[in-house]
């Protein structure tokens, strides 16, 4: 039995810590839980490019922010799908080799265009699978960055103010299209659910929210199915 979701939401806005907290309350409910997140590959190809001195009108990034953080900026943005392609295969080939037991499959990126990348996960992936959408103004973002950067937390990596305001702007979440291709889905026999939280209090709200997400919605089971359509309180998304 496996559960696939997928922790969106800008750079700064706490995703890592939604998927940390999230698997430290199932852990002590024999749910087995893997963490992918993009940034972690991005960092690896970036780190490549400089050991293997690529010509730099030939780069895929460009180094940005403290040397020590090893930060960067995207300027070839293929190099997003190339990303999410990977983790979808990882995701796809972890999945067959944990068939037995509860599996939590935590799904962590940002787009600007959530829309698009989730069409690289295919509909074996997205099939049941939860979208829990971090909601957090830009501003915000920014201001975390730079405070995360400074404590050195294994996922404190840099991203410039540049890219924030321009790439992750606007990330369509709440958009008509993300809407309209998700209820395809649905049209489709693809069981999509969302939920959308704020993290702009204290993370001690943070601790709160996810737990009633995952003590009363995920852990609950329903008579039809062990883990259930009620997570993230019900919202499979309908027209």
């Amino acid at each position: 039995m496996s559960v696939k979701v997928f922790t969106l939401g800008r750079p700064g806005s706490g995703k890592s810590s939604v998927a940390q907290l999230i698997g430290t309350f199932v852990k002590n409910k024999n749910w087995i839980t893997q963490h992918f997140y993009d940034n972690k590959l991005l960092q690896d190809m970036y780190l490549r490019e400089i050991k293997q001195n690529v010509a730099p009108n030939e780069r895929s990034f460009h180094s940005k922010g403290p040397e020590a953080h090893q930060g960067f900026d995207v300027i070839n943005f293929s190099v997003l799908d190339v990303v999410l392609d990977e983790m979808a295969n990882e995701v796809r080939s972890r999945e067959q080799a944990l068939a037995d037991g509860k599996n939590l499959f935590l799904i962590e990126f940002a787009r600007n265009n959530y829309s698009h990348a989730l069409q690289r996960f295919g509909y074996g992936l997205l099939q049941d699978a939860y979208l829990l959408y971090i909601n957090v103004d830009i501003d915000t973002c920014i201001e975390r960055i730079y405070r995360r950067v400074e404590s050195g937390t294994r996922y404190g990596h840099f991203v410039s103010e540049n890219i924030m305001r321009s790439y992750y702007r606007n990330d369509g979440w709440s958009g008509d299209q993300l809407r309209k291709n998700l209820n395809l889905l649905q049209n489709r026999g693809i069981h999509v659910y969302t939920n959308e939280i704020e993290n702009t209090g204290s993370y001690q709200q943070l601790i709160d929210k996810i737990k009633v997400i995952v003590e009363v919605d995920f852990l609950q089971e329903t008579e039809s199915l062990p883990i259930v359509s009620r997570m993230f309180f019900g919202t499979e998304l309908t027209k």
